[in-house]
């Protein structure tokens, strides 16, 4: 006799709660999971912000160093420091193999990142891997006038002017215009930015004896060396110093002759709505002749400055100098003429 099971009947009911039951245990998971990778993303922002954003390890000194210390472990480390902290010149940690065992070249404070400016580059180099790529290097003839009195070291920047006869002027009449500006000096005579700190042993060590030189090496484009070039055979070149940090351009007229005549007086009238330059037929020079003030010494009087237009002696002394000798009244006015003619004559 055979048996017979019975079919168990599932509630459908039942069936629906245990699948929401399911369901929510997974999602009750994956929220918490994804709650949890948040909660560690947004840490990990934090501290990078409180860090100030991405580093970069650079080289330090451990201590104080004064100028001449030998770079070796011991002396620097590593720090790390914001990306945007870090210079173009700054040194890395990668870069202490290539740096070891050089000196610096002037002293350096603790925990200040190390620059390249400040090591001395022992390494032998051409002279041609210190020009930046697509600039060419043209030497001037100086002299100790156009060199700052021999002060002008490799790394300042300079202006150059030319000094060259007038365009449409009289015969003899110069003008010096501006025609190159902030111009990088890349050498003194032999002496570079790479070795301007190496002392010669030769040289008394306690004397600061500025080397000398009747040259200069500036690095400028092809076409500004074509220009300079040419302005070494059409006049003079004279250099003027920059400030370090002044990368302002100038911009005037070029200066001739005929401004050079009173130039530096300016009209400061306040019915004068634009200040411009006296004309030198305007201009007057007070000579004082006489003895000490007092009783009995001439007054002072205006004469016009000999020399230019509307200008002249009188021919007579003035009331009150009828006491000075002829020989004198001539002998100031001849020193008058020579001084006018000094100060006023073109170049």
């Amino acid at each position: 006799m055979a048996l017979r099971l019975g079919k168990i009947r599932i509630n459908r009911l039942w069936g629906l709660v245990v699948a929401a039951i399911v369901l929510g245990l997974l999602a009750t998971w994956l929220s918490v999971t994804y709650l949890k990778n948040r909660e560690k993303a947004i840490e990990v922002q934090l501290q990078e912000r409180a860090k100030g954003g991405a580093t970069e390890t650079v080289i330090v000194p451990t201590d104080d160093l004064p100028e001449g210390t030998v770079i070796q472990d011991g002396v620097v480390a590593g720090r790390e420091i914001a990306v945007d902290l870090v210079y173009k010149d700054t040194l890395r940690v990668t870069d202490f193999d290539a740096i070891s065992g050089m000196r610096l070249l002037r002293p350096v404070q603790k925990g200040r990142p190390l620059m390249r400016e400040d090591i001395i580059d022992d390494t032998p180099k051409q002279f041609a891997q210190m020009i930046t790529k697509g600039m060419r290097a043209v030497t001037v003839d100086i002299d100790d006038l156009n060199s700052i009195s021999q002060m002008l070291k490799p790394g300042n920047f300079i202006d150059l002017n030319l000094i060259a006869p007038e365009s449409g002027g009289t015969s003899g009449s110069q003008e010096a215009l501006l025609f190159l500006q902030h111009v990088k000096v890349l050498a003194t005579g032999a002496v570079t930015q790479a070795n301007q700190g190496v002392r010669d042993d030769r040289q008394n060590a306690s004397a600061d004896i500025l080397p000398q030189y009747s040259t200069v090496t500036l690095e400028v484009t092809p076409e500004e060396a074509a220009y300079i070039i040419l302005a070494q055979q059409s006049g003079h070149i004279r250099a003027t110093l920059r400030a370090v940090e002044d990368t302002d351009i100038a911009s005037y007229p070029p200066v001739t002759s005929s401004r050079l005549i009173g130039f530096g007086k300016k009209t400061t009238t306040a019915s004068s709505s634009n200040s411009g330059y006296v004309a030198s037929s305007d201009r007057k020079v007070e000579y004082i002749v006489g003895g000490t003030a007092g009783a009995g010494s001439a007054p002072p009087i205006n004469i016009t400055v000999p020399g230019l237009p509307g200008m002249g002696m009188p021919a007579q002394p003035a009331a009150g100098m009828s006491g000075i000798p002829p020989i004198a009244a001539s002998t100031a006015s001849s020193a008058m003429n020579q001084s006018n003619s000094a100060v006023y004559s073109p170049r």
